[in-house]
């Protein structure tokens, strides 16, 4: 089974409403959230971290035309940026930095339609980050005392997670994304954040982009 040609997720998305979409959206870019905020960016990309710090907040009513109006005017605000305007040649972390970037992009984009295809183009990017990061360590020289860890983790992974033929990034993400998706449909989205369900979902988000973290300083170098 291939993580990036996935037919049972867009079934998912199908299956919620609009604002558990939007859930399911957001917590992807939780996900990948924090290499945006614990990693310095070039300055000629002339990012604002205080963008991010903002636009990756839980809102209580994500519903709300004031929570909407500052999304989207903070997004316009990165969308003019002068990264844009040239090619780069991102680093390792630059290049996962993008992606968050992107998945946030792609949210304001959608934020009209949610359409299921929109969704989960922004899903498969926190899988596509997981995928790189086992790759990346694969091939780092560098010791990882996590590493055992890991792979405790990986004998014990689900069996609705082993035929991915992912590592433990890999399937980290997935076991969170089902998670999440699992405990969106069965909720009132809209306010999902303010209630101990969605804290609790946050958590588990937050937990994985530090990983990610983590993985980052010591491997990417390497």
């Amino acid at each position: 089974m291939d993580w990036n040609d996935d037919d049972s997720l867009t079934s998912r998305i199908d299956g919620i409403d609009r604002w558990q979409r939007f859930a399911v959206a957001f917590l992807a870019i939780r996900r990948l959230h924090a290499p945006l905020l614990e990693f310095d960016f070039p300055e000629d990309w002339g990012f604002d971290r205080s963008w991010f710090e903002a636009l990756v907040r839980p809102p209580r009513d994500f519903g709300s035309a004031e929570w909407a109006d500052e999304f989207n005017g903070l997004v316009e605000e990165e969308s003019a940026a002068p990264l844009w305007e040239d090619e780069i040649e991102p680093t390792v972390v630059e290049e996962i930095q993008l992606d968050a970037v992107m998945a946030i992009d792609l949210l304001h984009e959608a934020w009209e339609g949610l359409e299921a295809e929109q969704i989960r183009a922004i899903v498969e990017i926190p899988r596509k980050v997981g995928n790189y990061m086992d790759e990346i360590i694969e091939l780092s020289a560098e010791a990882d005392p996590a590493e055992g860890d890991r792979q405790s983790y990986l004998g014990m992974a689900g069996e609705d997670l082993v035929g991915y033929g992912l590592g433990y990034f890999g399937r980290r993400n997935l076991e969170i994304e089902y998670r999440c998706h699992d405990a969106v449909g069965m909720t009132s989205a809209r306010e999902l954040f303010a209630a101990p369900e969605g804290q609790e979902l946050l958590a588990l988000c937050d937990d994985f982009s530090r990983e990610v973290v983590a993985a980052l300083r010591l491997h990417a170098s390497s």
